[in-house]
């Protein structure tokens, strides 16, 4: 069921764009409906490595630093920011590159 509501995010843009692409080509969206359009059509291609680099947390590392009593602010900063890292900067180059697509295609 959690994995299924993680999902959610990737499942919603693209049966939103198939539902409203008919009425975007009749008329183009003003701007700034443009840039929300873009915003919903990258969010599945920028929440993806997140939530890949969340499933594959290694929690008995967490458990263990809480036992041996580092608080959670150390454990967030030793343990959970370099598991999130490389999916971070993934995100990040990304949503890098959608902006710049988007940009050099208007």
């Amino acid at each position: 069921m959690r994995r299924t509501l993680l999902l959610l995010p990737l499942l919603l843009p693209g049966a939103a764009a198939s539902l409203l692409l008919p009425s975007l080509l009749m008329r183009p969206p003003p701007p700034v409906g443009l840039l929300l359009w873009r915003v919903v059509l990258a969010l599945p291609v920028v929440v993806s490595p997140m939530l890949l680099a969340l499933t594959r947390l290694q929690r008995h590392q967490t458990r263990a630093a809480a036992g041996l009593g580092a608080g959670r602010l150390d454990r967030l900063r030793w343990i959970w920011l370099p598991q999130l890292g490389p999916g971070f900067m993934l995100s990040l180059s990304l949503a890098a590159l959608f902006t710049l697509a988007g940009r050099l295609l208007d």
